[in-house]
């Protein structure tokens, strides 16, 4: 196999390209104090009417499993890369990769934008689409997101 300076190749010879032309980090929890501060008050209110009801450790213990897990993408910083071929999420025990030739729409909001395999709004958006946040960068991240939509 020969020497790729810009990639690697895969078992099916197709170039993969290995440093993103786009990347940076959201720390949702840093972004506004006073909702995460509501939030972690919520969630020890939570727990505590948990163990009031239940009257065991063992509840409070698996519900603080459950809710943390589920809130890990706010607790703990996501990285998000944009390759010249894909779009790239790295959560804390994963990540999830699709190429930009799935998307045939985006929608953006105050927060951030939503790629959408479907070419119309559909009630499907939010399971099959990645919803990309801002985390600062809003006025660069639209503007790669138009340039990648205006080249296919």
């Amino acid at each position: 196999m020969q020497n790729n300076p810009e990639g690697i190749r895969n078992s099916t010879n197709i170039e993969i390209q290995d440093t993103p032309e786009k990347e940076w980090v959201v720390h949702s929890l840093t972004e506004n104090w006073k909702k995460s501060a509501c939030l972690i008050l919520f969630l020890f209110v939570i727990w505590v009417l948990i163990y009031l009801f239940f009257q065991a450790f063992f509840y409070v213990i698996l519900s603080i499993v459950v809710l943390l897990g589920s809130l890990s993408s706010f607790f703990l910083p996501v990285r998000y890369a944009f390759y010249s071929d894909r779009v790239t999420i790295h959560f804390f025990l994963g990540k999830r990769s699709k190429p930009w030739s799935v998307f045939n729409n985006y929608y953006v909001d105050k927060n951030g934008v939503l790629l959408s395999p479907f070419p119309k709004p559909s009630r499907l958006d939010a399971f099959r689409g990645m919803y990309i946040r801002f985390g600062g960068n809003r006025a660069e991240i639209i503007d790669y997101i138009d340039r990648k939509f205006q080249k296919e």
